[in-house]
C-alpha cells in the first residue's frame, strides 16, 4: 500500500510508459494484435484508419477509441474520441494520444487521467520521449491517492519531470504536497522544486516550507523521507511553533516523535509566562536538542541563556544546559555562571526551579554580590540562592567582604 510513499508509487511511471510505449510501437512493433472496429480504411500502402468502437488488443493491453489512424512504416499514429487503455488493472483516459514533432515523442491531450491500484495522475498534456525513457507533464499535473481511507496523499505543480531507468524526476513551480501518516498525521510541504527518489526520498529547493500540526519549518532546501517522517533542512532554517522561535544552519527533525537537532549557530527564543507577565528565554550554542513530546530541551558546547522580562533578567552560561517544562526545571553544567540582578554565581553544577525561583550551585561554588561600593564574595560547597527575597544559603562556606 502506498501511504507516505505516494510519490513514489506515483512516480512508478512504468505505467504511463507501458501506455505510450504500446501506442507508439504497438500496432507495428508487436507481432501478435488484434483489432476491432465498425470500419478499417486502408488508405494507402502501411497506411491504415479505423473508425467506430475501435479495439485493439495486445498482450496484456488493450486500447480503446473512436478513431485510430496509423502507418507501420513511418510509425506515426493518431488516436482521438474517448481514448482509454488498460494494461494489468491500471487505466489511462484522455481525448487524445499521438506521435508528436517526431516519432520519438509520444502525446496524451485533453483531460488526461491515469488510475494505478495506489493513485489517480490528471492533467491536461503529457509526453513521453523515447529515446531518453523521459516523461514530461506542463500545465499543473496533480497526483491523488487513491484509498477508502478518509485523507489522501496528494501534490501538485507547476511541471513534472521523470526518467524512467533512473526511477528518479522532479517536480518543479509552485509546489504544494500534502502528505499523511498512518494514523492520519498531516504533512504539508511547498517549494519552487521537489526531487523524488526511489525509498521515499524527497528533495526540495527554494523557499522550502514543512508544516505539521502547529509546527512550521523553512529553509533554502530540505531532504523529506517519507517512511521514516524525518525531515532535513539546510541554510536559513527556521522553525516556529505558538510560543517558540528557532534559527540554525542546519535542521534535523524527527517528525514522527517530534525531535528536532539543530546545529550552524543555533539560536531559540521562547516566550513563557512568568509570575510577573511574558518572559522571553533566548538561547544559544553550538547545538541544541528539542523534544517537544517530552517537554525538555538539551543544549551543548558555548551555552548562553539571557533570560528577560517580567522582573527575572538574568543571564546564564555554562557548557551544557537541560530544560524540562513540566518541572520548572533548568539544569547547568560546567563552567556555569549566573548573573543576575546584584548576584553573580559560579559553579560545576546548576539546578534553576522557575517556580520557586530560586538557585542551586554544587562543586566550586562561588557567589559574588555587589552593594553599593561593597562586594561580597562567598565559597561553599553548595549554595542556594533566592531571586525573590534575595536571601543566600551557603554550606561549608567561607568568604571575604571588600570595599570597592
Amino acid at each position: 500500500m502506498m501511504r507516505n510513499k505516494i510519490f513514489l508509487t506515483f512516480i512508478g511511471f512504468f505505467l504511463i510508459v507501458g501506455y505510450l510505449v504500446f501506442a507508439s510501437s504497438g500496432v507495428y512493433g508487436v507481432k501478435h494484435w488484434r483489432l476491432k472496429s465498425d470500419s478499417l480504411l486502408i488508405l494507402k500502402s502501411g497506411e491504415y484508419l479505423a473508425k467506430g468502437n475501435v479495439r485493439v488488443y495486445m498482450e496484456d493491453m488493450m486500447l480503446r477509441c473512436q478513431r485510430l489512424f496509423f502507418n507501420n512504416q513511418n510509425e506515426r499514429f493518431r488516436a482521438e474520441g474517448g481514448v482509454f487503455a488498460v494494461r494489468q488493472g491500471s487505466k489511462l483516459w484522455c481525448s487524445r494520444m499521438y506521435t508528436g514533432k517526431t516519432t520519438n515523442e509520444i502525446v496524451l491531450d485533453g483531460n488526461v487521467k491515469i488510475d494505478s491500484e495506489d493513485y489517480r495522475v490528471q492533467a491536461s498534456k503529457a509526453f513521453f520521449y523515447r529515446d531518453r525513457e523521459m516523461v514530461y507533464i506542463p500545465s499543473y499535473p496533480k497526483v491523488t491517492e487513491l484509498s477508502t481511507r478518509p485523507f489522501k496523499n496528494a501534490v501538485v505543480g507547476r511541471e513534472l519531470f521523470y526518467f524512467v531507468q533512473k526511477e528518479k524526476g522532479y517536480i518543479e513551480g509552485d509546489v504544494n504536497a500534502i502528505v499523511y501518516s498512518n494514523n492520519g498525521e498531516k504533512t504539508r510541504i511547498t517549494g519552487k522544486k521537489l526531487n523524488f527518489y526511489p525509498g521515499g526520498k524527497f528533495e526540495m529547493e527554494g523557499d522550502v516550507n514543512v508544516v505539521q500540526k502547529d509546527l512550521t519549518l523553512s529553509g533554502d532546501r530540505g531532504e523529506y523521507f517519507a517512511t521514516s517522517e524525518i525531515s532535513i533542512m539546510y541554510g536559513n532554517v527556521v522553525a516556529r511553533t505558538k510560543d517558540s522561535v528557532l534559527r540554525c544552519g542546519y535542521l534535523k527533525s524527527f517528525l514522527k516523535v517530534r525531535r528536532h537537532y539543530a546545529q550552524g549557530s543555533p539560536r531559540l527564543i521562547r516566550f513563557e509566562k512568568g509570575k510577573k507577565g511574558i518572559v522571553t528565554l533566548d538561547l544559544t550554542a553550538d547545538e541544541i536538542e528539542i523534544y517537544d513530546s517530552e517537554k525538555k530541551l538539551i543544549a551543548r558546547g558555548n551555552v548562553r541563556l539571557v533570560r528577560s522580562g517580567g522582573g527575572e533578567d538574568a543571564v546564564l552560561t555554562s557548557d551544557m544546559l537541560e530544560y524540562y517544562q513540566e518541572r520548572n526545571l533548568t539544569v547547568a553544567i560546567g563552567n556555569v555562571k549566573v548573573d543576575r540582578k546584584n548576584m553573580t554565581v559560579y559553579g560545576d553544577k546548576l539546578f534553576y526551579d522557575h517556580e520557586k525561583d530560586t538557585v542551586e550551585v554544587e562543586g566550586n561554588a562561588r557567589a559574588e554580590r555587589v552593594e553599593g561600593n561593597k562586594k561580597d564574595v562567598i565559597w561553599g560547597k553548595k549554595i542556594v540562592y533566592n531571586a525573590q527575597t534575595g536571601r543566600v544559603v551557603v554550606l561549608g562556606a567561607y568568604g571575604e567582604m571588600n570595599e570597592k
